[in-house]
């Protein structure tokens, strides 16, 4: 019996792609079901036999197996007629993904959703039409009906398609700096490697001015989550603030109004519930003193955050 491709790595219909190394078989050949359809109450029709990941030919880097069909079946012996004469080419596997990532050298142009990298076999269908474009439908466990929220949306999508670009691939390619007839895959690798670069830049500053803040004694382990956030949200201002502070003191006293509440204080009523920031607080003080507090006015009052992030950028001392 001809083999079929169970996996072939591309970006199927969905959105998503699996890497045919990630498919886990080790429970899958203890019953190594073949259904039709995708009915998995249904009786099997046969079994797949002999998996590998061919490493020539047409079918390079695709995990392809063979197909046997239950003879004495006359359903599925319906199925084996079909398939030798060619009145139906594709398979279809049914998988439950165990890991994902949305790493960006993974991506292939048109995927939108994470690669799927580790994925358990349930079982394969013969199938009429495929969700992969090369003749291998891939669902996900045919159990919960492909349940695509399961998979999350990559945050960078790589638009390698004409329809969606004002630029041919001659121009694209010269700002790139490759040759005027690079392919649309040397095109999509160039953009990748640029972004995973403005990535890593962008993090190593981030690093950077938390270690600052640290030296300083502004950062903490504690506070490090939500200063590093506000980083990536605002380095500016962040920024700005951890290089203007003077390096902590533990024998210098602040001195400051008896009067004066902690900003803590001021920020709760008696009943120690939040309440409306007081006219007297600013960015610096909230960064510097109470960062939990400025992350959720971040999230939580747009308009507010903009308005002391603005000021503080201005240089004001009080927040009117």
């Amino acid at each position: 019996m001809k083999r079929f491709v169970v996996c072939s790595g591309k970006v199927n219909r969905f959105g998503y792609r699996c890497l045919p190394e990630g498919i886990m078989l080790t429970h899958y050949i203890k019953n190594p079901v073949l259904l039709g359809m995708h009915k998995s109450q249904m009786l099997s029709i046969g079994k797949v036999i002999n998996f590998r990941i061919d490493t020539e030919g047409e079918a390079e880097g695709m995990l392809t197996a063979e197909p046997e069909f239950d003879m004495d079946d006359p359903v599925a012996a319906e199925y084996a007629r079909k398939y030798e004469k060619g009145y139906i080419n594709a398979c279809s596997m049914g998988h439950d993904p165990i890991e994902t990532s949305d790493d960006l050298s993974l991506v292939l142009p048109g995927q939108t959703l994470a690669t799927v990298t580790k994925t358990e076999l349930l079982e394969i269908s013969m199938t009429n039409i495929p969700g992969d474009r090369d003749a291998v439908g891939l669902t996900l466990d045919a159990t919960t009906g492909g349940d695509l929220s399961r998979l999350p949306a990559i945050e960078s999508k790589i638009i390698n398609d004409n329809k969606n670009s004002t630029m041919d691939n001659t121009t694209v390619s010269k700002l790139l700096g490759l040759p005027e007839t690079s392919s649309d895959t040397e095109i999509t690798q160039a953009i990748t490697s640029l972004q995973l670069q403005a990535k890593n830049a962008n993090e190593e500053k981030v690093n950077a001015l938390m270690q600052l803040g640290k030296t300083k004694g502004i950062i903490t382990d504690e506070n490090l989550p939500n200063y590093k956030q506000l980083a990536f949200a605002d380095y500016g201002s962040i920024s700005a603030i951890i290089e203007k502070s003077e390096p902590a003191n533990p024998t210098k006293e602040v001195v400051t109004p008896a009067a004066q509440l902690s900003i803590k204080d001021q920020l709760k009523d008696a009943s120690g519930e939040k309440k409306t920031i007081p006219g007297t607080l600013t960015y610096d003080q909230l960064s510097k003193e109470n960062p939990d507090e400025l992350l959720r006015i971040k999230n939580e009052d747009p308009a507010l955050y903009s308005k002391l992030s603005a000021e503080h950028t201005k240089g004001l001392k009080t927040f009117k």
